[in-house]
């Protein structure tokens, strides 16, 4: 499976894991001129900015690992800009950055770990 398969086929797993787990997913591929956010969703009062990240296996570290300072700085300015342009301000639920970790086997089995709250602001 190629890369952009693997990657797509993870988020289509994210998106249905979310659901299962009473998560309102919002939008998907949210883009900005920092980058961009694989899932914008809320679960109950909380805006939640899930990065995704699928391997096919722990062979070069665990997908968390690959969630780097500069990759936590642009989801960080990225989650301002989706802020900003829906006009969400302190009165509003809190936000928080998650990341999905999928692992699909070989037999393409998927192992799902939901790191929650994996980082706060970003200097």
């Amino acid at each position: 499976m190629s890369l952009r398969k693997l990657g797509q086929v993870g988020e289509s797993i994210a998106q249905n894991y979310l659901k299962q787990h009473n998560y309102t997913v919002i939008t998907t591929n949210y883009r900005s001129r920092f980058g961009e956010i694989d899932i914008i969703a809320k679960e109950e009062d909380c805006y939640v900015f899930v990065e995704v990240k699928t391997r096919s296996s722990k062979r070069f570290g665990s997908p968390l690992e690959a969630v780097t300072f500069r990759k936590r700085q642009r989801l960080w300015l990225t989650a301002q800009d989706w802020v900003g342009k829906h006009n969400l301000g302190v009165e509003e639920p809190a936000f928080r950055f998650d990341v999905l970790s999928i692992i699909i086997g070989n037999d393409g089995l998927a192992a799902i770990t939901h790191d929650k709250g994996v980082f706060g602001e970003v200097e």
